[in-house]
Protein backbone atom coordinates (compact mmCIF):
# COMPACT_ATOMS: atom_id res chain seq x y z
CA UNK A 1 0.00 0.00 0.00
CA UNK A 2 1.41 3.36 -0.90
CA UNK A 3 0.18 6.91 1.37
CA UNK A 4 1.53 9.64 0.09
CA UNK A 5 0.13 13.28 -1.17
CA UNK A 6 2.33 13.36 -3.96
CA UNK A 7 0.90 11.70 -7.13
CA UNK A 8 4.16 11.68 -8.88
CA UNK A 9 5.44 10.34 -6.11
CA UNK A 10 3.65 7.21 -5.63
CA UNK A 11 3.30 7.27 -9.25
CA UNK A 12 7.37 6.65 -9.13
CA UNK A 13 7.05 4.10 -6.51
CA UNK A 14 4.39 2.05 -8.17
CA UNK A 15 6.57 1.72 -11.17
CA UNK A 16 9.49 0.94 -9.18
CA UNK A 17 8.22 -2.02 -6.64
CA UNK A 18 5.67 -3.40 -9.89
CA UNK A 19 9.09 -4.27 -12.16
CA UNK A 20 9.72 -6.79 -8.65
CA UNK A 21 7.91 -9.86 -9.33
CA UNK A 22 7.48 -10.36 -5.48
CA UNK A 23 5.66 -7.06 -5.50
CA UNK A 24 1.90 -5.98 -6.01
CA UNK A 25 0.41 -2.65 -5.32
CA UNK A 26 -2.25 -3.90 -3.84
CA UNK A 27 -3.84 0.15 -2.97
CA UNK A 28 -2.72 4.10 -2.58
CA UNK A 29 -3.83 6.73 -0.49
CA UNK A 30 -3.43 10.67 -0.94
CA UNK A 31 -3.99 11.17 2.84
CA UNK A 32 -3.55 9.10 5.88
CA UNK A 33 -7.50 9.18 6.62
CA UNK A 34 -7.72 8.00 2.92
CA UNK A 35 -5.03 5.26 3.95
CA UNK A 36 -7.42 3.93 7.00
CA UNK A 37 -10.69 3.53 4.71
CA UNK A 38 -8.52 1.25 2.39
CA UNK A 39 -7.39 -0.70 5.33
CA UNK A 40 -11.23 -1.40 5.95
CA UNK A 41 -11.66 -3.44 2.35
CA UNK A 42 -8.18 -4.35 1.71
CA UNK A 43 -5.38 -6.50 4.05
CA UNK A 44 -1.57 -5.68 2.87
CA UNK A 45 1.48 -6.93 4.15
CA UNK A 46 3.53 -3.64 3.99
CA UNK A 47 3.14 -0.08 3.75
CA UNK A 48 5.15 2.93 3.00
CA UNK A 49 3.81 6.12 4.51
CA UNK A 50 4.79 9.54 3.74
CA UNK A 51 4.74 12.13 7.08
CA UNK A 52 4.06 15.95 5.50
CA UNK A 53 0.48 15.16 4.36
CA UNK A 54 -2.82 16.82 4.53
CA UNK A 55 -4.95 16.59 7.81
CA UNK A 56 -3.15 14.18 9.72
CA UNK A 57 0.80 13.75 9.81
CA UNK A 58 2.22 10.20 9.19
CA UNK A 59 3.68 10.14 12.28
CA UNK A 60 0.43 11.29 13.90
CA UNK A 61 -1.62 8.37 11.95
CA UNK A 62 0.94 6.12 12.31
CA UNK A 63 -0.68 3.88 15.56
CA UNK A 64 -3.91 4.19 14.09
CA UNK A 65 -3.09 2.66 10.50
CA UNK A 66 -0.60 0.38 12.36
CA UNK A 67 -3.67 -1.23 14.48
CA UNK A 68 -6.09 -1.12 11.43
CA UNK A 69 -3.89 -3.05 8.99
CA UNK A 70 -3.60 -6.12 11.48
CA UNK A 71 -0.18 -6.43 11.38
CA UNK A 72 0.91 -5.17 8.27
CA UNK A 73 4.88 -3.66 7.78
CA UNK A 74 5.23 -0.21 7.94
CA UNK A 75 8.69 1.55 6.05
CA UNK A 76 8.09 5.41 6.37
CA UNK A 77 9.67 7.21 3.19
CA UNK A 78 9.53 10.41 3.32
CA UNK A 79 12.05 13.90 2.40
CA UNK A 80 12.18 14.12 6.91
CA UNK A 81 13.25 11.12 7.32
CA UNK A 82 16.68 11.57 7.12
CA UNK A 83 18.78 8.51 9.06
CA UNK A 84 19.08 8.89 12.61
CA UNK A 85 17.19 12.01 12.52
CA UNK A 86 14.43 12.89 14.91
CA UNK A 87 11.55 12.09 12.39
CA UNK A 88 13.00 8.95 11.36
CA UNK A 89 13.81 7.72 15.31
CA UNK A 90 9.78 8.70 15.76
CA UNK A 91 8.95 7.20 13.53
CA UNK A 92 10.91 3.50 14.85
CA UNK A 93 9.63 4.34 18.44
CA UNK A 94 5.62 4.51 16.88
CA UNK A 95 6.45 1.05 15.68
CA UNK A 96 7.10 1.61 12.36
CA UNK A 97 9.40 -1.27 10.78
CA UNK A 98 12.27 1.06 9.00
CA UNK A 99 12.52 4.24 7.28
CA UNK A 100 14.27 5.60 3.69
CA UNK A 101 14.98 9.20 3.17
CA UNK A 102 13.13 10.21 -0.19
CA UNK A 103 15.53 12.07 -2.62
CA UNK A 104 14.65 14.90 -5.07
CA UNK A 105 12.45 14.37 -7.89
CA UNK A 106 16.09 13.78 -9.87
CA UNK A 107 16.98 11.47 -7.55
CA UNK A 108 14.36 8.44 -7.66
CA UNK A 109 16.25 6.35 -10.18
CA UNK A 110 19.63 4.19 -9.41
CA UNK A 111 20.54 3.47 -6.02
CA UNK A 112 17.47 4.85 -4.24
CA UNK A 113 15.46 2.45 -6.77
CA UNK A 114 17.42 -0.72 -5.22
CA UNK A 115 17.58 0.28 -1.46
CA UNK A 116 13.52 0.79 -1.67
CA UNK A 117 13.26 -2.70 -3.30
CA UNK A 118 15.72 -4.12 -1.57
CA UNK A 119 13.62 -3.18 1.88
CA UNK A 120 10.45 -3.91 0.56
CA UNK A 121 11.09 -7.27 -0.71
CA UNK A 122 13.06 -7.76 2.80
CA UNK A 123 9.56 -6.35 4.82
CA UNK A 124 7.69 -8.88 2.94
CA UNK A 125 9.72 -11.98 3.54
CA UNK A 126 9.74 -11.25 7.13
CA UNK A 127 5.95 -10.96 7.21
CA UNK A 128 5.08 -13.61 5.51
CA UNK A 129 7.43 -15.34 8.57
CA UNK A 130 6.09 -14.09 11.27
CA UNK A 131 2.38 -14.75 9.74
CA UNK A 132 3.40 -18.47 9.05
CA UNK A 133 4.51 -18.92 12.52
CA UNK A 134 1.87 -17.51 14.00
CA UNK A 135 -0.66 -20.55 14.85
CA UNK A 136 2.81 -22.40 16.36
CA UNK A 137 3.45 -19.66 18.73
CA UNK A 138 -0.08 -19.26 20.00
CA UNK A 139 -0.28 -23.06 20.69
CA UNK A 140 2.86 -23.01 22.43
CA UNK A 141 2.26 -20.21 24.96
CA UNK A 142 0.99 -22.28 27.91
CA UNK A 143 3.14 -22.42 30.75
CA UNK A 144 2.40 -21.65 34.53
CA UNK A 145 2.95 -18.50 36.43
CA UNK A 146 5.73 -17.46 38.53
CA UNK A 147 4.97 -15.66 41.69
CA UNK A 148 8.22 -13.71 42.00
CA UNK A 149 10.61 -13.57 39.07
CA UNK A 150 14.17 -12.96 39.78
CA UNK A 151 14.62 -11.22 37.03
CA UNK A 152 12.70 -10.53 33.48
CA UNK A 153 14.16 -11.37 30.32
CA UNK A 154 11.99 -9.17 27.10
CA UNK A 155 12.66 -10.29 23.66
CA UNK A 156 11.33 -7.87 20.66
CA UNK A 157 11.46 -7.53 16.90
CA UNK A 158 11.34 -4.25 14.45
CA UNK A 159 7.89 -2.64 15.52
CA UNK A 160 7.67 -3.81 18.76
CA UNK A 161 8.82 -0.85 20.86
CA UNK A 162 4.99 0.41 21.55
CA UNK A 163 4.68 -2.67 23.39
CA UNK A 164 7.95 -2.58 25.66
CA UNK A 165 6.89 1.21 26.48
CA UNK A 166 3.60 -0.02 28.07
CA UNK A 167 4.93 -3.13 29.87
CA UNK A 168 7.80 -0.89 31.51
CA UNK A 169 5.64 1.92 31.46
CA UNK A 170 2.97 -0.73 33.93
CA UNK A 171 5.46 -2.82 35.65
CA UNK A 172 4.95 -3.28 39.17
CA UNK A 173 7.18 -0.23 41.26
CA UNK A 174 7.96 -3.08 43.76
CA UNK A 175 10.12 -5.00 41.65
CA UNK A 176 13.37 -4.82 42.00
CA UNK A 177 14.98 -7.41 40.03
CA UNK A 178 16.93 -6.34 36.69
CA UNK A 179 15.68 -6.42 33.11
CA UNK A 180 17.08 -7.39 30.16
CA UNK A 181 16.15 -6.09 26.90
CA UNK A 182 17.26 -7.52 23.35
CA UNK A 183 15.35 -5.44 20.50
CA UNK A 184 16.37 -4.83 17.06
CA UNK A 185 17.29 -1.46 16.43
CA UNK A 186 20.21 0.71 14.59
CA UNK A 187 22.97 1.32 16.67
CA UNK A 188 22.74 4.83 16.79
CA UNK A 189 19.46 4.24 17.72
CA UNK A 190 19.66 2.43 21.00
CA UNK A 191 20.84 5.56 23.08
CA UNK A 192 17.74 7.41 22.32
CA UNK A 193 15.81 4.36 23.47
CA UNK A 194 17.04 3.79 26.63
CA UNK A 195 16.64 7.64 27.54
CA UNK A 196 12.73 7.00 26.22
CA UNK A 197 12.44 4.27 28.59
CA UNK A 198 14.43 5.87 31.54
CA UNK A 199 11.96 8.28 31.48
CA UNK A 200 8.99 5.61 32.29
CA UNK A 201 11.05 4.26 35.21
CA UNK A 202 12.72 5.23 38.30
CA UNK A 203 15.27 2.44 37.37
CA UNK A 204 18.93 2.88 35.76
CA UNK A 205 19.03 2.31 31.96
CA UNK A 206 21.66 2.18 29.89
CA UNK A 207 22.61 0.24 26.63
CA UNK A 208 25.19 -3.02 27.36
CA UNK A 209 28.21 -3.85 26.66
CA UNK A 210 29.61 -6.59 25.51
CA UNK A 211 30.98 -8.48 28.66
CA UNK A 212 29.59 -6.14 30.76
CA UNK A 213 28.74 -7.95 34.58
CA UNK A 214 25.53 -7.86 35.70
CA UNK A 215 24.71 -5.55 38.65
CA UNK A 216 22.14 -5.40 41.19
Amino acid sequence: MLVDDSIVARSIFGRVLGSHDEIDIVCEAEDSETALRELETNEVDIILLDIEMPKRSGLEALPDIQARSRGARILVVSSFAEENGPAAIQALSLGACDTLAKPGRSGFSGRFSEILIDKVVRLGRSSRQRSDAAYAVRKAVDCKAIARPSCIAIGSSTGGIPAIYEIIGNLDPSFEGPIFITQHLPEAFMAFFANQLGGLTSRIVKVAEAGEPVRD
